[in-house]
């Protein structure tokens, strides 16, 4: 358990985040929002007021002076999503900032350590250039873009910045080093509406005299490849000067095909190393032997823009992840070997070639094998996913692609022509450098598999969307998986600023007149509007309200989120959504409609316009949380009104009072009904029977449910003291199950619950059936932000021992600090120990024996709390408890405690 015993101060304040990042640069809003954590050796700590100070230069904040705000001793116990409340910002401008606070007692703490935040270009005359490229394209080459421009010696550079953004994917190269360490760059957008741009520090990269800029750009999501980029050099003596893509006759902008002849994020690329220019980015580079030459550099060309407002790039660039090493080479022929990297997984192999000029290699990448050993790609359909390597000749030549990425697990590397010799692979991970933030291990060792195969998907399809799957013609960003998964993404992932910039994206589909949104984000595949399941709309941002206390999300989407619900209500018959394009999408294949193809996918149980109605009420009943936390009481009112009446129509339409089943009484039908609170409380009991006898009856413990509805069930239970039934659900390893899906060796979670690798809808890693992944945190382990939260700042702690668990160890890195729970489950005793980081409290529940059942008393530490008299009073950190069904539940401040129940 987390302690402080690595410094004298009682409690000082740390971690200090901008707009949800550490010293940011490019941020481009006015008033950021500002976050700390605090830190305190006591328990029960609460942080009761805190002063912050930003300051023009470091040397005014060691002195205290908040030139640019000072925020003043203000009594609150709010230490995320603060919105700065200072001077005006302007473009590019440096901040230093630092924070103190107050803690229960009324002491006041030391200043935390400086920290930084920095604008970006605010305004479109900011931006002193034009988008430039080669106008009439290099054939779907990658293109390189090349200029000289000279430094005064003598001149000190005090600071440079380069703004960039290079479509569809670019790099970034000065004076023949790359610039930073993004990957796929810029994130995905709809291009027509917004592009994201990238802000660099470059000032250790220039020196007096000639510099050279290189950018080398590829095809990405737009295909006609063309850079903006600026260069604001400030020196010392307080001048400036900007490098720009623009006409600069004499010494402008030059254009020239590059050594990726072919590049496509499906097919993968063609990497021609005898058409490298050695030095192309480098001042020894001699320009005057090339230029104007159709083989060379020909003069670049202003091209049109993309249309779509420029905005910084806050969220964590694409990067590469780490590496692994194969785990078995199987040497298929002279000229073929196959490659197994033991994981599924997205990103590229690099590879360590040698041999003469003109040898070719190729590596095909697969999640599948054939019999014969040899990659099976059927299930990729039109994506070619192979990268091929021309060889210049030579002892050692080292490749990676740029603009291209893969799922797989396999890859096949064929020498096509020549006497190429692959000495050496790696697979390298590519993903977003979101933060991984939680931890999970118990004693089942078949749930700990299956919650690293969650892990590894969501890992695997976070590429600046949260795309469906990393490996064949699709990767879209589908609003009804995410619905599904994101609160698991939450789990797992620091997901603050990812996901605020895929609110945009989503809003970027939004019919302004209607308030329609799209079923995938940016618009790509899918329909317009979207599928009634699409409510991620507003889960997400509620839970990066309550998860990192971000108000502003909410504010800032909620005329958005208000349009989509509204726009379902002026659809919907009397209350009823009849429109449905995949429902419960993807239930095992016996449980789905047939189509003609032998496909199918959509459930004939639990029927589209229920699944749809029951996501119009949980729109409703959002919106009515979210009008209560932005304070706008008439809104409540409407949509708690609108939320009874689709509560009534609900039940009117599809519950059968005979029978106690909600439309034929499927598990999504009677699940989802009970997880989103439709069900008269009256016949709660007996949806519940109903539900867990066609589990373990009709189905023999397993699920028939598809993407959405598993998730409610699983939850479903546990709340309805059917625990032990979810369980045995989440542990078979018979179809159709995530353990079936490991016993066929998978190391991701499949699309489908069949196991096929034919060429059919059957991806292997796709993350929508990975929703099981937050019931691991929130159930089994207990960790959960309480509906009141902001920011984490009040928690449940509940866990739900089930099965033969014999322990369980889990941990959430929240906004106030590091969450943690350890149970241990005995004969006769059932122990937990928690950390709760300062200044949040939580609702501690422990597992008792059922009334009447046997005595118990608990203790924390050798201290007794509660005897059969109930809770005693007069512990430090605990302010109560009362008992419930199956539980006492405790009141408790933060610090570590350790609880045991011992029956007697």
């Amino acid at each position: 358990m987390e302690r402080l015993n690595n410094t004298d101060k009682l409690f000082f304040t740390a971690d200090l985040l901008c707009e949800y990042a550490s010293n940011p640069l490019g941020i481009d809003t006015k008033t950021p929002l500002l976050s700390w954590a605090l830190r305190h050796k006591e328990r029960g700590q609460t942080q009761t007021a805190y002063r912050i100070v930003v300051s023009s230069s470091q040397t005014l904040l060691e002195e205290n002076n908040g030139d640019l705000w000072d925020s003043g001793k203000v009594i609150s116990d709010q230490s995320s999503g603060i919105t700065y409340g200072g001077a005006d910002l302007s473009s590019g401008q440096t901040c230093w900032w630092k924070v103190k606070a107050w803690d229960g007692n009324g002491r006041e703490g030391d200043y935390s350590k400086a920290a930084t935040f920095e604008t970006g270009l605010f305004y479109p005359e900011d931006w002193h250039g034009t988008w430039y490229g080669h106008a009439g394209g290099f054939n779907g080459s990658s293109v390189l873009m090349r200029k000289e421009f000279e430094l005064q010696e003598g001149k000190r550079v005090a600071k440079a910045r380069a703004y960039i953004s290079g479509l569809g994917y670019y790099e970034l190269r000065l004076n023949g080093r790359k610039v930073g360490d993004h990957v796929l760059d810029p994130g995905a957008t709809d291009y027509s509406r917004r592009i994201l741009y990238s802000t660099y520090d470059v000032a250790d990269r220039l020196k007096p005299g000639r510099n050279v800029i290189g950018i080398m750009l590829g095809n990405g999501w737009y295909g006609a490849p063309k850079a903006l980029l600026q260069m604001n050099i400030d020196f010392e003596d307080g001048s400036r000067e900007v490098v720009c893509t623009a006409w600069d006759w004499g010494a402008g902008w030059h254009v020239s095909r590059g050594p990726i002849v072919r590049n496509s994020i499906f097919e993968g690329e063609v990497y021609d190393a005898r058409l490298e220019k050695e030095g192309w980015d480098t001042e020894a580079y001699d320009m005057a032997k090339y230029n104007h030459r159709a083989s060379g550099w020909i003069t670049a060309s202003s091209m049109e823009s993309p249309g779509g407002k420029l905005v910084s790039q806050v969220m964590e660039p694409i990067k590469v992840m780490g590496e692994i090493n194969p785990v078995k080479v199987t040497r298929i022929s002279d000229k073929v070997q196959v490659y197994d990297i033991g994981q599924n997984m997205a990103g590229w192999a690099k590879i360590v070639v040698s041999g003469s000029s003109g040898s070719i290699v190729s590596m095909k990448y697969a999640e599948s094998l054939y019999e014969d050993g040899t990659v099976n790609q059927e299930n990729l359909r039109l994506a070619d996913a192979k990268d091929t390597y021309i060889l210049r000749g030579g002892e050692r030549e080292i490749y990676a692609p740029r603009f291209t990425y893969h799922g797989f697990r396999y890859v096949q590397v064929e020498i096509e022509a020549g006497d190429a010799r692959v000495s050496q692979l790696t697979a390298q991970i590519v993903r977003s450098s979101v933060e991984a933030i939680g931890s999970f291990a118990c004693s089942d060792e078949l749930v700990n598999r299956i919650h690293r195969n969650v892990w590894w998907t969501e890992a695997s399809n976070l590429h600046s969307i949260p795309t469906d799957c990393p490996q064949r013609d699709e990767r879209m960003a589908w609003l009804n998986d995410a619905t599904a998964r994101a609160e698991e993404a939450l789990y797992n992932f620091d997901m603050s600023r990812f996901y605020q910039k895929w609110l945009d994206d989503i809003e970027d589909t939004r019919d302004e007149t209607t308030g329609a949104i799209a079923d995938t984000a940016p618009y790509r595949w899918g329909f317009r509007p979207a599928d009634p399941v699409a409510s991620c709309y507003l889960t997400i941002p509620l839970l990066l309200y309550r998860h990192y206390g971000n108000k502003r999300v909410l504010q800032r989407h909620y005329e958005g989120l208000k349009g989509w619900t509204e726009y379902l209500a002026n659809e919907a018959e009397q209350f009823i959504v009849k429109r449905s394009y995949y429902g419960d999408w993807a239930s095992p294949i016996i449980d789905c409609e047939i189509q003609s193809d032998g496909e199918g996918a959509i459930s004939k149980g639990t029927p589209g316009e229920l699944v749809s109605t029951a996501h119009f009420y949980w729109n409703a009943a959002l919106l009515v949380q979210i009008a209560a936390i932005l304070d706008k009481p008439e809104d409540e009112r409407v949509y708690a009104g609108l939320a009874a009446n689709i509560k009534e129509a609900f039940n009117r339409s599809f519950f059968d009072g005979n029978t106690n089943n909600y439309a034929k009484g499927s598990q999504g039908s009677n699940a989802i009904a009970l997880k989103f609170g439709l069900v008269p409380e009256e016949r709660i009991k007996d949806v519940v029977r109903n539900l867990v006898e066609d589990i373990e009856q009709a189905h023999d413990f397993h699920l028939s449910t598809g993407n959405q509805c598993t998730k409610h069930m699983l939850e479903a239970l546990a709340e309805q003291g059917q625990i032990e039934t979810a369980y045995r659900i989440v542990t078979q390893t018979t179809y159709p199950s995530w353990g079936f899906m490991i016993a066929n060796g998978a190391t991701t979670i499949w699309e489908r619950w069949e196991y096929d690798i034919g060429n059919a809808m059957n991806s292997r890693n796709h993350p929508m059936h990975a929703n099981v992944g937050s019931w691991f945190y929130k159930i089994v382990a207990g960790i959960l932000p309480a509906e009141s939260a902001r920011g984490f700042d009040r928690m449940i702690i509940k866990p739900y021992p089930a099965g033969d668990l014999s322990f369980v160890n889990a941990s959430l890195k929240t906004i106030k600090g590091l969450v943690e729970v350890r149970w241990v489950r005995g004969n006769d005793e059932f122990s937990l120990e928690v950390n709760i980081p300062a200044n949040s409290r939580a609702k501690v529940c422990l597992p008792v024996p059922a009334q009447q059942a046997r005595a118990f008393i608990i203790k924390e530490g050798s201290n007794i709390i509660w005897t059969g008299g109930g809770f005693m009073q007069g512990m430090d950190g605990i302010y109560g408890g009362i008992g419930s069904e199956g539980y006492a539940e405790l009141e408790v401040g933060s610090g570590v405690y350790s609880f045991t129940v011992e029956h007697i």
